[in-house]
């Protein structure tokens, strides 16, 4: 995680790291986490109850690129 380059890091629009917020929840587990791997869960409680980001946070984490399916062919609807 050291190594890791600070413009190589994914920062939401209110300034915080998502990759640091990651690497302090994963030193405070007693068990594997995602968050040891820097895989974000996003639907893990552990982020809001232990602050490591607040709803508004993961909302922006959640529409980060996000992208729409398709709709299908007319004849399918």
């Amino acid at each position: 995680f050291k190594k890791l380059n600070q413009d190589d890091k994914w920062y939401l629009s209110a300034g915080k790291c998502v990759d640091d917020g990651l690497f302090m929840l994963g030193l405070q587990c007693d068990s594997d986490h995602s968050s040891r791997s820097l895989i974000i869960d996003l639907y893990d409680s552990n982020y809001t109850t232990y602050n490591v980001f607040s709803q508004n946070e993961l909302k922006d984490i959640i529409n980060y690129k996000k992208k729409s399916l398709p709709t299908g062919p007319d004849l399918l609807k």
